[in-house]
């Protein structure tokens, strides 16, 4: 067990946690822009604004999927997932729903840059030796207090102040392990080192709100 929690954990770190504040962001816009094409342009803007493999025509709801299927709903829910671990078009047809899983971004998912210094626009929000800190925690999730102040050549008291401003501000998050902290850094703390994501922009749809009992067509 030990050994594969060193494996798991060591595939995390290098395929993963570089990548999860993109990946997060992504299928958090795609969410988002979806709910606003609904607002906007109703059922028929929505499922025509989708993906460009999604097709609606009123009656019908057409994927372009690896296989040839029919699916009727059946007074079933439609679910539609975004994800940035896909390249395609899917469809679940379970027993109590329809879930259709769609790619949340065309674009590539890119790795974090490395954090080595912050940017002088953190140093001029939270000041210099506590905007090192949370870019200490971003770039070492789960560091000591101990080695958070060794990083920045301050005392342990220090760092722990600093940490805990951090901590009130909704940054970072502390936990305790008998006589030592580990600090972690929150999304918050790390989409403001990293900066903001910039998503794309929904378009307007048209037509008003309708009740569709659409049949799934993939091809």
């Amino acid at each position: 067990m030990s050994a594969l929690n060193r494996i798991l954990t060591g595939f995390r770190l290098a395929a993963l946690d570089p990548y999860r504040r993109l990946i997060t962001s992504a299928v958090a816009t795609a969410g988002a822009t979806a709910g606003v094409r609904a607002a906007i342009g109703g059922v028929d803007g929505l499922l025509n604004s989708l993906h460009p493999s999604i097709r609606w025509n009123g009656r019908e709801l057409r994927l372009n999927t690896l296989v040839h299927a029919e699916e009727s709903l059946e007074g079933r829910p439609l679910i539609f997932q975004p994800t940035a671990l896909a390249s395609r078009i899917m469809f679940d047809p379970l027993a109590d729903s329809v879930t259709v899983i769609y790619p949340a971004t065309t674009s590539t998912i890119t790795r974090d840059p490395e954090l080595h210094a912050p940017a002088q626009a953190l140093v001029s929000l939270l000041g210099a030796t506590r905007a090192a800190a949370l870019v200490t925690v971003v770039r070492t999730p789960a560091l000591t207090t101990g080695r958070l102040a060794a990083t920045l050549g301050v005392s342990a008291a220090a760092a722990s102040r600093h940490a805990s401003v951090l901590r009130q501000s909704g940054l970072i998050a502390t936990a305790r392990n008998g006589q030592t902290v580990h600090h972690a850094p929150t999304r918050l703390g790390t989409d403001l080192v990293h900066g903001s994501t910039v998503g794309n922009q929904p378009e307007p749809g048209g037509g008003g709100p309708t009740t569709p009992k659409p049949v799934l067509t993939g091809r």
